[in-house]
């Protein structure tokens, strides 16, 4: 009996993906390379594309398929399109919502004039996109819209644009300027991680202001919304700022950041992905680094965390360089806030509130030593180079008394001190493991500590061989003449015959139904006036900016049409299941 109960399972577990694909199309047609059907907009139904299922490099999308006209294009219609390369969208779209997210091909969309949504993430992950026009009709540009369109380099922002929505250009990174005529709001992370953008303008009919770098300002400049990622060298923010957005400076080429005492709000994530800041000079009056200030920032070395602060929520998360921290004085750390640092922490020696409890990891792998003043440099080696490295001890003239790797004390053979510098052997260091190591110099005042990373030697090149040149001497024997006269007899002659049966002829009328039947009448909830209905604006962030202008209206997210097929997918397979099993208990 368990056999039996087993194998229809095994037959259910095979039928239902079947029957799930099918329901996934129920309701759908196809004609052609397009897939379409009936879908919910703002309450009312309307033809769709569903998916192009061609391989075309141009494609233009059809203003009818099955007799019915085609007014959206739905998300993910061409996600899966790999030979795409142009994509002509005529007039008669009114609606698109994610149709070319992922579709990684395309370099070229020809958007209709009388589009006035896109849709949230619509050409996010289009990482071949290099031309876009944005319709005169669009006053939004919403989320995520052009999310990682990572060859993207220039973009037209019309006059009717007035609000840019959170990420909508994050991770653009060949991006180079971005012009806004009459944006009137931009929120948080707009132009996150655009690393190539040197300006981010405000035009003569935008409230927002700038400063000579291009970064964005509120009108009154008191906010700080985004700073041109491409910019390099160092920057002071100015004085009469108060608020720094959350992803202001997210994914910059700046090397350093003073944030001068004006600032009382600092954004979340705010310097997170900057692969080139090595400093931020901090005289915030804001006693809180929060939820990943500096995560990922790689070229980060040193901190020094001022007295009162707190740091918690992966503040340094991902800053594998970091290798040295200060802190001043009392200071709430959470569990995770230096995940993935291996870190010196040189904490107040003379306050008692450091206690044994609080020298945990917090993530990372922290050395902790009471700050005597003495800090000492950080080195790299790499193995079987034989490479001289030397650390050096400054803040005091006094001799190490001992030097420990790892916590195991080293003699004269491993290393030697001179003066204020610590020599290691190379026959020492080739011991080692790839990684980081901790060397700890005790003296007779305190002790100081440092990172030394061993790696090992890269792996050589395969050689690569020269072209196999021409021979410089030409054959000794010329090649064949081709014969003066043509052949007497061509190498294969034409039947002279028909075949003796005639190939099967094709019927002379053509088949009177199409190989899917479209859907002959829309719900009956279809609409008769196409004018969009429009829901409450979107809830602006917190520090987001004030806005000068009415709120943009966004049309409802769409909706799936039904999901009956889906039911009707399980039912039919409770219903084989049934059967099976009653016929199996009918032979017993």
């Amino acid at each position: 009996m368990k056999k039996r109960v087993l194998s229809i399972l095994i037959v259910l577990t095979l039928l239902l993906p079947l029957l799930s694909g099918l329901a996934s199309d129920a309701g759908a047609s196809t004609e052609g390379d397009w897939t379409y059907g009936w879908q919910k907009i703002n309450g009312q139904s309307r033809m769709a594309i569903l998916r192009y299922n061609g391989t075309a490099t141009t494609v233009n999308v059809p203003t009818k398929l099955g007799g019915f006209a085609i007014e959206a294009i739905w998300q993910g219609a061409f996600a899966k399109c790999k030979t795409v390369k142009t994509i002509n969208v005529g007039d008669h779209i009114l609606y698109m919502y994610g149709s070319f997210q992922n579709c990684t091909s395309v370099e070229t969309i020809n958007m209709p004039t009388n589009v006035y949504y896109f849709g949230r993430y619509i050409f996010s992950g289009c990482t071949s996109l290099k031309n876009v026009s944005i319709p005169e009709n669009v006053s939004l540009i919403d989320f995520g819209t052009f999310e990682n369109c990572s060859s993207l380099i220039n973009i037209t922002i019309p006059d009717s644009v007035r609000t840019i929505e959170a990420e909508a250009f994050r991770g653009c990174s060949s991006l180079k300027t971005i012009h806004l005529p009459n944006v009137s709001c931009v929120y948080e992370g707009a132009f996150a991680s655009c690393s190539s953008l040197d300006g981010i303008w405000a035009g003569s009919g935008c409230p927002l202001t700038n400063d000579s770098y291009g970064a964005l300002f509120s009108s009154d400049g008191t906010t700080l919304i985004a700073f041109p990622g491409g910019i390099t060298g160092t920057y002071t923010i100015p004085s009469t700022v108060t608020v720094t957005e959350r992803y202001a400076f997210d994914g910059c080429s700046l090397t350093g950041v003073v944030i001068p005492e004006s600032v009382t709000n600092p954004g979340t994530q705010l310097f997170q992905n900057s692969k080139n800041l090595k400093w931020v000079e901090n005289h915030a009056s804001s006693k809180s680094w929060t939820n990943g200030m500096f995560a990922n920032c790689t070229a980060l070395e040193t901190f020094v965390i001022e007295k009162g602060w707190s740091v918690f929520n992966k503040t340094f998360s991902g800053c594998t360089n970091l290798h040295e921290v200060t802190i001043k004085g009392n200071l709430f750390i959470s569990y995770d806030t230096f995940t993935d640092v291996t870190s010196v922490m040189y904490y107040p020696a003379d306050n008692s509130r450091w206690t044994a409890d609080k020298l945990q990891d917090y993530g990372g792998s922290l050395t902790w030593i009471p700050d005597a003043g003495y800090r000492l440099s950080r080195a790299e080696y790499m193995l079987g180079s034989a490479a001289a490295v030397s650390l050096t001890i400054s803040g005091t003239e006094d001799l190490p008394t001992s030097v420990e790797v790892d916590g195991t004390a080293l003699d004269t053979s491993a290393c030697s001190v001179n003066g204020s510098n610590i020599d290691f052997s190379s026959g020492y260091l080739d011991t080692l493991a790839e990684g980081h190591h901790v060397v700890k110099v005790t003296l007779p005042g305190g002790a100081c500590a440092a990172i030394l990373t061993v790696r090992s030697q890269p792996a050589p090149e395969p050689p690569t061989e020269p072209p196999t040149e021409p021979p410089t001497e030409p054959p000794t024997e010329p090649p064949t003449e081709p014969p003066t006269e043509p052949p007497t007899v061509p190498p294969t002659e034409p039947p002279t015959e028909p075949p003796t049966e005639p190939p099967t002829e094709a019927p002379t009328n053509p088949p009177t139904e199409s190989p899917t039947e479209p859907p002959t009448e829309p719900p009956t909830d279809a609409p008769t006036d196409p004018a969009p209905t429009q829901t409450e604006p979107v809830k602006p962030s917190e520090s987001a900016p004030p806005q000068t202008d009415p709120p943009v209206q966004t049309p409802d997210e769409p909706e799936s049409a039904t999901v009956w097929p889906y039911i009707l997918a399980v039912a039919v397979a409770l219903c084989i299941g049934a059967a099976l099993f009653a016929a199996l208990r009918k032979k017993k």
